[in-house]
């Protein structure tokens, strides 16, 4: 079934950041239906997944597959729990932020090939 193919995916995935960050605590990934808020949110050693958000009638960030699309955004998620599980002290300025979010856009595209925003490709291409 699908369901079992994602989940053999999803293990892969988690296999293989714990591959490049050898430190990576336990995690655990949950599909949940929430409120329409947020399509990723992580806790410590926790990637929650909102459904909802994740597979609204869109392109997908240009993805085929709605599966795809799926684990990009857990590889993008698992490098906000690394960065939970390192970071003592986390400051709220743009360039904290910035460095929060290009590094698991990069944590991303080095797991899946893909970074999760495609969108933004417009605004990060060099000139």
């Amino acid at each position: 079934s699908q369901s079992v193919a994602l989940g053999s995916r999803v293990e892969a995935l988690v296999a293989e950041a714990r591959r490049r960050l050898p430190d990576l605590g336990p995690v655990s990934v949950h599909l949940v239906v929430g409120a329409g808020s947020s399509g990723g949110s992580v806790g410590r050693g926790t990637v929650v997944i909102g459904m909802e958000v994740a597979c609204r009638p869109a392109p997908h960030f240009g993805r085929t597959h709605i599966e795809d699309h799926l684990l990009v955004l857990i590889a993008h998620e698992l490098a906000h729990v690394y960065q939970l599980q390192v970071a003592e002290d986390q400051p709220t300025t743009v360039l904290f932020q910035s460095l929060v979010e290009g590094t698991a856009e990069l944590f991303a595209e080095v797991l899946t090939g893909e970074v999760l925003n495609t969108h933004l490709s417009t605004w990060t291409r060099g000139r």
